[in-house]
């Protein structure tokens, strides 16, 4: 298998294994970001005096190549241009699908590098119609492939010579690894990292995220998707609600399926009906780092408090960043006075530990990342913390709405569609996107496995760890270093 020898080439290599991200106009968020959140875990460090690194070394590194601009989501600031010579010196080069028209233009500069990098690269991965791109360059011929089953039947009739495989949620022939719509790349992902590490580590992976990872590629349940009706019926009532401005907190360091899980599923909802809702990004500085990936730029630079007034969800995203953000005052003071005027607050993962620093949640009912809720309701005993909850929403009016950790985003955001819209128009959203809904708040299958013990040896090594990370970045201020800078490695 081409995993195996992706991992062989990292352990002889001595060196973080190069993956080509191919980025355009239109691009899939989920596609994209669901499969590359999976593979960043493997560069995990773990919490410091808690728990233990995924690898005793960086595995992956990513080079994002082209133009990263699509709908309801911040920019993508890419690392090289299709036409830079190295950057067709990949390892593994990953596509995602997307609404791009330019899939047949064999010519294009985006084509001739995808060309060039899966002729260098010792894995290719495709997620959704991505496979597209690799059916237009020939690579797919004579080989067993999938994709997006609603694309299904136009990929068939335009790549005769490929052997589609319809009921698969991945296939694997030599080093092309081709997955079916949207999240089943973060399935593929999941075996990719078994492959290269074995299983146990790859549901390590799956339930630190807080996903449920397929693990049959042979059972699509999603293949029937091309027969569907997919005719959008909005309510009248839902009509005259108009847009829902949501307005996202970005610091360096959020977590990505923290922010782009949710953004997926509203970008879809807008996609049946355009103008259900629309995305500003507010940051402290103009390009924004996520967690162990790339840069992003922001619409608004500088905490505004005017902007604040014009959001309807306030969305906040957890990610390492959190911790460094829960000690600032100007940011908890700014986010204290967002939250206040918005009209909802929407917290995924550690965001609800941001929120809760500035006072927000005091004696709201809230729910985390169940890894860090310990460490989550010792710094922040105020808030009401719900250990088994997949998200939590209370306040008055119901003004908040909080997830567990990161892909637990994704069902809050079909929740918020549904009430927003309509169950049977979120249930849609979430079938277009090839995504088993977790309907159920209260249903959180991770609580049990990820959430510590609490005895004295859990709280003391809680407090350590707390005071730790306090006194290092107070130091920081104290010293006029930048306290926006990440200085430690946990993940969170």
């Amino acid at each position: 298998m081409a995993a195996a020898a992706l991992k062989q080439l990292w352990e002889q290599g001595g060196r973080p294994l190069r993956v080509g991200v191919a980025l355009f106009p239109g691009y899939e968020l989920l596609d994209c970001w669901g499969a590359l959140e999976i593979l960043v875990q493997c560069n995990a460090r773990g919490l410091p005096f808690v728990g233990k690194p995924f690898a005793p070394r960086q595995v992956f590194e990513f080079l994002f190549v082209g133009d990263g601009q699509t709908p309801l989501a911040p920019d993508v600031i890419s690392d090289l241009a299709v036409t830079d010579p190295i950057a067709a010196q990949v390892d593994m080069l990953f596509i995602p699908g997307g609404a791009v028209e330019d899939k047949q233009e064999v010519e294009s500069p985006l084509l001739r590098w995808m060309a060039a990098a899966a002729e260098h690269a010792t894995l290719v991965m495709s997620v959704c119609n991505g496979a597209a791109f690799l059916g237009t360059l020939g690579l797919l011929d004579g080989r067993q492939a999938t994709t997006n089953k609603i694309d299904f039947p136009d990929l068939v009739k335009h790549f005769p010579a490929v052997h589609w495989e319809r009921e698969a949620r991945w296939c694997v022939d030599g080093k092309f690894y081709t997955s079916s719509g949207v999240s089943a790349g973060m399935d593929l992902a999941t075996f990719i990292v078994s492959e290269m590490f074995g299983p146990d580590k790859a549901a390590r992976v799956a339930q630190n995220i807080e996903y449920r990872a397929t693990v049959d590629p042979s059972k699509d349940p999603f293949c029937d998707n091309a027969s569907i009706d997919w005719t959008f019926r909005l309510p009248a009532e839902a009509a005259a609600k108009g847009t829902l401005r949501i307005g996202l907190v970005l610091f360096d360091d959020f977590e990505l399926l923290d922010v782009f899980g949710p953004l997926e599923m509203f970008a879809v909802a807008n996609r049946f009906h355009p103008g259900l809702f629309s995305l500003t990004t507010i940051a402290e500085e103009a390009n924004v780092k996520s967690s162990k990936g790339p840069r992003f730029k922001v619409d608004v630079v500088g905490l505004s408090e005017d902007w604040a007034a014009q959001v309807d969800l306030l969305f906040v995203p957890g990610g390492a960043g959190t911790r460094r953000e829960s000690v600032r005052p100007a940011m908890l003071q700014w986010l204290a006075n967002a939250a206040a005027q918005a009209d909802q607050v929407m917290t995924v993962c550690t965001g609800s530990f941001l929120l809760a620093a500035a006072g927000a949640l005091d004696g709201i009912r809230a729910t985390s990342n169940k890894l860090a809720f310990r460490m989550v309701e010792r710094m922040q005993p105020a808030v009401n913390w719900v250990p088994e909850a997949r998200w939590v929403q209370d306040g008055p009016h119901g003004r908040f709405l909080t997830s567990s950790g990161v892909a637990a985003g994704m069902d809050m955001a079909l929740a918020i569609i549904a009430d927003r819209v309509g169950e049977a128009q979120a249930s849609q959203v979430a079938l277009r996107v090839e995504y088993s809904w977790n309907q159920d708040a209260t249903a959180d299958e991770f609580a049990a496995s990820n959430i510590g013990p609490d005895n004295w040896q859990a709280r003391l090594r809680t407090d350590v760890v707390v005071g730790t990370l306090r006194g290092i970045l107070r130091l920081r201020g104290l010293l006029g270093w930048d306290t926006r800078l990440s200085v430690l490695a946990p993940d969170m």
